[in-house]
């Protein structure tokens, strides 16, 4: 297989808001790969060509199709990878085209210049996907956008160490990278400000919360005062005593706690109207409103409510009726403590308690049945030193093969890397 006439070539790409992200790294080629294929289909360098040309048109979708045939003709190609991740990208796709610049990225058949526009454009995608998280979870875009900057500065990494072997000129797109850190910058600064602004504001709720409990605790504790008194003021009564000072006192302390409550109401209102504004601004899916915030609310209007039948009672002297409207109310008023103040269960979504039984059910059927009767008589499975051994061993290898993948993989992703044996300098031994 012959691979001749390749051509790169670059596209300018802005970024709505802050400022331009520039260089957006495409990779156009025209490639005379001379494969074996049956009479009457299409080379790999036929359907590249076709690719190409419908790239440049904006077909994006049909440009895919076709580079998604010649990748399968050529599987290996890291030019067809980076084409395929030209075109995710420009459908908005970054996920996807993350994968294909990887794959570039990581390819020994990739050229030095190809690998450093892979590496440039895992740092558009990155900084995309950033972008599109702002409006729905600030710590992953916060994430995304120092990922863009880590990717960035491979871009002027590798490019410095291709300077220092060839002493030539440097990757052009040097300043593109230098400029992207910066707007990259500039994103995390926003972002840093509104986490502050919203740990300002959870600070700011939560005070209000507990300013918000200690007034309804205020309320419990009224109520269950005037109850009280309601009930001596009836037990005077019914040994003829004059007790229409008493009934007055009392009436007054109703109607005081009465306002309290619906000040408590209003309070709960308003928490409420402003969850409800914040839903409808939400560009993502709103937040369901609290339940227990709504189920407090209820009782407290409850509450509220028998607060004025109280007052009515009162108004005739009806202490016996008067002091059962009253218990009711405080019942309800500690009702509404117990739903602000009780975590809530959280809730399975519908059939993930349903399925989460049949895969127990399923694992409870594929284990031996030596393990299940072990079990029932309450007795471990033991290991022979020899078995436990070899058990070791085989851990032990596990955790260097691993160890071997990883340090792999770290030199793949950062090319500026450089093997050097570590050289350790004498020192004296003062100990």
């Amino acid at each position: 297989m012959r691979v001749s006439g390749l051509a790169i070539w670059r596209q300018q790409s802005n970024v709505v808001g802050l400022a331009v992200v520039s260089s957006v790294c495409v990779c156009a080629f025209l490639c005379d790969w001379n494969v074996g294929r049956a009479d009457g289909a299409e080379s790999p360098s036929e359907l590249v060509a076709k690719g190409n040309r419908l790239y440049a048109a904006r077909k994006y979708a049909k440009a895919d199709l076709l580079y998604r045939d010649a990748k399968k003709a050529l599987p290996e190609s890291a030019e067809i990878s980076f084409n395929l991740g030209n075109v995710a990208y420009r459908k908005g796709d970054y996920d996807a085209a993350e994968g294909s610049f990887l794959e570039v990225a990581e390819s020994a058949n990739a050229g030095n210049e190809l690998r450093k526009k892979a590496l440039y454009n895992l740092g558009n995608c990155a900084f995309r996907i950033g972008e599109k998280l702002i409006d729905s979870d600030l710590q992953k875009a916060l994430d995304s956008f120092k990922l863009s900057i880590l990717r960035y500065h491979d871009v002027l990494a590798k490019e410095e160490f291709d300077r220092s072997r060839s002493r030539g000129k440097g990757f052009e797109g040097d300043k593109d990278a230098k400029y992207n850190i910066e707007v990259a910058r500039l994103r995390i600064k926003d972002i840093l400000d509104k986490l502050k602004q919203q740990e300002e504001k959870k600070k700011e709720q939560k005070k209000k919360q507990e300013e918000f409990i200690k007034k309804l605790k205020e309320a419990i504790e009224k109520e269950g005062e005037i109850a009280k008194d309601t009930g001596d003021t009836q037990e005077r009564k019914q040994q003829r005593e004059d007790v229409s000072q008493s009934v007055d006192d009392v009436t007054k302390k109703q109607a005081e706690n009465k306002g309290r409550t619906n000040e408590l109401v209003q309070e709960l209102q308003k928490q409420i109207d402003a969850a409800k504004a914040q839903a409808g601004q939400s560009k993502s899916s709103p937040p369901p409103l609290d339940g227990k915030v709504l189920s407090a609310q209820s009782s407290l209007k409850e509450a509220e409510i028998e607060q004025g039948t109280a007052l009515q009672h009162l108004d005739r002297e009806d202490l016996p009726e008067a002091k059962g409207s009253e218990e009711a109310a405080l019942r309800n008023l500690q009702d509404a403590l117990a739903k602000l103040t009780k975590p809530q269960p959280r809730q399975q979504q519908p059939g993930k308690q349903q399925n989460d039984q049949a895969k127990k059910k399923q694992q409870e059927q594929k284990r031996p049945e030596a393990d299940k009767k072990q079990e029932k008589k309450g007795e471990k499975k033991k290991m022979t030193p020899q078995e436990a051994q070899e058990e070791l061993a085989k851990l032990r290898k596990e955790a260097s093969e691993k160890r071997k993948r990883n340090l792999q993989q770290v030199l793949r992703q950062r090319p500026d890397y450089r093997y050097r044996k570590r050289e350790y300098e004498p020192v004296d031994r003062d100990w």
